[in-house]
């Protein structure tokens, strides 16, 4: 696993535990219609901007589950247009998520905890179609073998994208 996609674990963690230091206070660079986004300096100097939003269904609605997001970022010099998948539950690593812009599918990888990553291959592919799309739906499945489908708006995601690829200064 790459050093973006380890740190952006990392990130998801800090900021489920609100535990971010106030040195790394994220700032806030608007909301998107559905989509918010952020950017960040570490205290190394790194600057990091992504942006994330909550599906707008999940099937079955019944299920026991932490809250799902879906992220976008960047790390200059080291990684841009990361995709993350945060699930709210433990994946089935046997069985790949798979993410559906439209007709294109994308499959993500996990290493079978809460989070899924697009295959960097694929990264620019799926920036393209998030961009054209009108939702994503990810179709994934849990550990107890649970079939989970999340659908996410893209309204606003080409502004969002934007203004992180700007504040990141790419």
């Amino acid at each position: 696993m790459n050093n973006l996609r380890f740190w952006l674990l990392s990130l998801i963690a800090l900021l489920a535990s609100g535990s971010v230091a106030t040195a790394q206070k994220p700032e806030d660079l608007g909301a998107f219609t559905a989509w918010k986004a952020y950017r960040m300096v570490e205290p190394s100097g790194q600057v990091v901007c992504w942006m994330l939003t909550d599906p707008q269904s999940s099937q079955p609605n019944n299920l026991r589950r932490g809250e799902p997001w879906l992220l976008v970022a960047h790390r200059p010099g080291q990684e841009v247009r990361v995709i993350s998948f945060e699930s709210g539950f433990p994946m089935d690593a046997a069985k790949r998520p798979i993410a559906s812009v439209g007709s294109k599918n994308f499959a993500m990888f996990s290493t079978g905890g809460e989070t899924a990553w697009s295959h960097p291959e694929d990264d620019a592919a799926m920036i393209t179609a998030l961009k054209r799309g009108l939702s994503l739906t990810i179709e994934s499945r849990s550990a107890r073998g649970n079939d989970i489908r999340d659908q996410f708006s893209l309204r606003g995601f080409t502004k969002a994208y934007d203004k992180i690829t700007q504040a990141c200064n790419l």
